[in-house]
């Protein structure tokens, strides 16, 4: 007998750069549910190229207290504009292009809410195998700079921005990182708790 009830699952929103991996990954997650309430809509994907009724019914079931809906991956496109209030953990896997959109991300997390929430980024291994003095070539002010001249066919370790690196090899506190980045002077700026693993 499985102890896993979705009442008792937190909303949980993944946001992940393709709609493929969006896909696969919900698939995933849905079959690690109990055989009896697999396919029921608890893991979804949600992308913007999908049918408008969908996406509307997939929204609609996530934000809702009594929807179905606990799971959600999402393309990073779902990152601005879409509102998710309820959400406890946001993930990002892999990249996102700038540290904008991190935080855009981030942001997610019990957007209009006082309780804690946790904001979780996923990156690949090579990440810690990237120096951080290669990025000295570019502005130095721009914390989003590349580490080399990109092309139209650049990879995506080629393509990760000084900061985004910085923040997933340091031992440090996320949120002062987050919050310099802004240039948030406020008391309000500091105060999360950040933890990095």
């Amino acid at each position: 007998m499985s102890l896993f009830h979705p009442a008792i699952q937190p909303h949980v929103l993944i946001f992940v750069d393709n709609k493929k991996l969006a896909a696969c990954i919900a698939s995933h997650l849905d079959s690690c549910l109990p055989p009896t309430i697999q396919n029921k809509g608890i893991v979804v994907h949600y992308h913007s190229k999908m049918p408008e009724k969908y996406l509307k019914k997939a929204h609609d079931s996530f934000i809702r207290e009594d929807g179905i809906c606990r799971i959600m991956v999402a393309t990073l496109a779902q990152s601005v504009g879409v509102d998710f209030p309820n959400v406890k953990i946001v993930c990002t896997v892999s990249l996102p292009s700038t540290t904008t959109d991190t935080l855009q991300c981030g942001d997610r997390a019990f957007h209009n809410s006082t309780e804690d929430a946790l904001f979780v980024i996923f990156y690949e291994p090579w990440i810690e195998e990237i120096s951080l003095d290669n990025f000295k070539n570019f502005d130095m002010t721009d914390l989003d700079r590349p580490r080399m001249t990109l092309k139209a066919n650049s990879q995506l370790h080629e393509r990760a921005p000084f900061y985004r690196v910085k923040i997933c090899q340091e031992i440090s506190c996320t949120r002062k990182g987050f919050a310099n980045y802004l240039g948030d002077q406020s008391t309000d700026g500091m105060a999360y708790i950040t933890l990095t693993a």
